[in-house]
């Protein structure tokens, strides 16, 4: 067993691991893809909101996209300046979009009620605007306005002096197919010739990460070439290009640790973690990969049973999609499971229910690490 293993294999279980050099490579692979000099990535905070990394992301030059007020305020205690702070948040009350036009930060509604109650809380005030481009056929296709609609919110915009100054849109989550970012990029630039004052296209998030050793990877050299050429053709530089990656810097940096506390009908393992640390195996009846820490040899497939008293507390299962947790005949009570991919939304996931303790997030970087 080599170094970093043995430590693992003592740390206190169940717990999460986030790589931060492995964070650091993959907004590299991003910014080196991109070549289009106005270009901004704004993180986004809900995947994972640790706070050592949001300080590592700010000092990487990241931005944020934030959702609602909470997120707005610790983006504003972080110390992320506004215009490193993009709102793209759902429908908001009066009471609550009152509030997140004060901020002062680029905002992006996604309906024509929500532009209309801009213009009565506040006239004469700039906004962004999702666009619904795919229907709701399209598995986690965001909502927004739809291109037909396009002339009744300008019509609602003049109406109360609607500064529209940008255009965002959401195509899907975990997307491996850079060419649908590139249509949407294409789409984004044919609505903008329909708006005099549009600053800023967003193509949003959902840049998707392997989950199986049958996936394929984003192509982020071919994305950034082409897309860099795609705003270079608009002709004009202050044009600004933003995205709103989460999954894609975060996920195949996190892995999640948790111990063998019984093997169970010679096909089943117990571990120290319920679901409601590691919740989505759970929720979405899929796996993630998964290792036993310093123990090789031959393999065989494993179910592995969560430790709460709910029936259905699995955190891999033969019937969930991807790939099966092939693991050493040999394991035994007190062996350490380490599941990969985990860096996205599995921490934040997390939840009260049945009142375990929340695993733990310990950041690591370089030959050292620390917790948060």
């Amino acid at each position: 067993m080599d170094e970093l293993e043995n430590v693992l294999s003592k740390l206190e279980t169940p717990v999460y691991i986030l790589d931060l050099n492995r964070v650091r490579k993959n907004v590299g692979k991003i910014t080196s893809s991109v070549t289009y000099p106005n270009f901004q990535i704004h993180y986004a905070m809900f995947c994972n909101d640790t706070e050592r990394l949001l300080k590592f992301l700010k000092g990487l030059g990241l931005g944020v996209l934030i959702l609602n007020e909470n997120e707005f305020e610790t983006a504003s205690r972080l110390g992320f300046s506004k215009d490193k702070i993009h709102l793209t948040g759902g429908t908001f009350s009066k009471n609550r979009l009152e509030r997140v036009l004060s901020y002062g930060i680029d905002v992006n509604v996604d309906s024509l009620r929500q532009l209309e109650l801009v213009g009565e809380i506040r006239q004469s005030t700039n906004v962004g605007l999702r666009i619904k481009l795919f229907s709701n056929d399209v598995v986690g296709a965001g909502e927004g306005i739809l291109p037909q609609d396009i002339e009744q919110a300008k019509e609602i915009a003049k109406k109360s002096n609607i500064g529209i100054v940008g255009l965002q849109t959401y195509i899907g989550t975990n997307t491996l197919d850079e060419q649908r970012y590139l249509d949407t990029i294409k789409s984004l630039v044919s609505l903008r010739d329909r708006f005099p004052n549009i600053r800023y296209l967003n193509v949003g998030g959902g840049f998707g990460i392997p989950y199986s050793f049958k996936d394929r990877s984003f192509d982020w050299k071919t994305f950034g070439e082409q897309a860099s050429n795609l705003f270079e053709q608009i002709g004009d530089r202050r044009m600004q290009f933003k995205m709103e990656p989460g999954r894609s810097i975060v996920g195949d940096a996190g892995y999640f640790l948790t111990r063998v506390i019984e093997k169970r009908n010679d096909d089943t393992l117990v571990v120290d973690a319920p679901y409601t640390n590691f919740a989505r195996p759970f929720v979405y009846h899929t796996n993630h990969r998964v290792r036993c820490i310093g123990k090789n040899g031959a393999k065989k497939p494993f179910a592995i049973r969560g430790c709460s008293i709910n029936s259905k507390d699995y955190l891999s299962h033969r019937e969930f999609t991807g790939d099966v947790a092939e693991l050493p005949v040999s394991i035994q009570e007190g062996d350490v499971l380490c599941f990969s991919d985990v860096g996205a939304y599995s921490p934040v996931m997390q939840m009260d229910f049945l009142h375990y303790d929340r695993a733990k997030t310990i950041c690591i970087e370089n030959s050292g690490q620390g917790s948060t």
